[in-house]
């Protein structure tokens, strides 16, 4: 079944958008069971060139994801393959 769906998007030019999309959903998932109290001054902004962009309201909540980027990586790339993230980048709102 997975790899119809795969092709059928694939047919239509969407493989690479639904890739990304399932790992930013990933990724969200993630921030929730892994830093669960900084949900709200945490957000997935998008992916630029296999590059995870977060974006954290407070230097407390950057930090914190910064330590913990390696971890995220890591889930990602085994959970979502097919996105090609190579790295992840935690920027702060200003």
């Amino acid at each position: 079944m997975n790899s119809l769906l795969a092709n059928v998007l694939r047919k239509r030019g969407l493989f690479t958008e639904a890739s990304s999309s399932h790992a930013l959903h990933c990724a969200k998932a993630w921030i929730v069971r892994a830093l669960p109290h900084c949900t709200s001054v945490l957000s997935v902004k998008g992916l630029r060139d296999s590059t995870l962009v977060l974006e954290a309201q407070n230097s407390i909540a950057a930090q914190e994801c910064t330590i913990l980027r390696e971890s995220l990586l890591s889930a990602l790339q085994e959970e979502c393959p097919q996105a090609g993230i190579r790295e992840i980048s935690v920027i702060q709102a200003h």
